[in-house]
C-alpha cells in the first residue's frame, strides 16, 4: 500500500463531446456527411461489423451495409427540396418551411 500513498490522484479531464449540445451537433455533421457522399453515389452504404453465428454456431465478424434513406425529393414542377432531418422529425427553418428548395438536378 505505500507504492499507492505515493501516487497522485486527478480527475479524469471530459473529452471533446462533453456537452449534449456539442454531441448533436456532431451527429448531425455526420449524416449531413452521409446525405453528400450518397447524392454523389447512389449505391454508397456504410457498412459496420456485427458479430452473427455461422453455421457452426462460432461467432464470426460480418460486414453489414446500412441503408440510408436520401432527405432529398423531387417536387412537380421538377426542382429538388431538401429536408434536414434529426431523428426522424424534419427540422424547421422558418414556422411551417421545413425544406430547402434546391433547384434543378443539374
Amino acid at each position: 500500500m505505500t507504492v499507492l500513498k505515493s501516487l497522485q490522484f486527478a480527475a479524469v479531464p471530459r473529452g471533446a463531446n462533453s456537452s449534449p449540445e456539442q454531441s448533436r451537433r456532431n451527429k448531425l455533421i455526420t449524416r449531413l456527411d452521409q446525405q453528400l457522399k450518397l447524392a454523389r453515389d447512389p449505391s454508397y452504404a456504410p457498412s459496420r461489423v456485427r458479430w452473427l453465428p455461422d453455421a457452426s454456431g462460432i461467432k464470426q465478424p460480418v460486414e453489414i451495409k446500412r441503408r440510408i434513406n436520401p432527405w432529398w425529393r423531387t417536387d412537380l414542377a421538377g426542382q429538388i427540396v431538401l429536408t434536414v432531418r434529426y431523428g426522424s422529425k424534419p427540422l424547421e427553418f422558418e414556422k411551417g418551411k421545413a425544406a430547402i428548395l434546391i433547384g434543378p438536378r443539374d
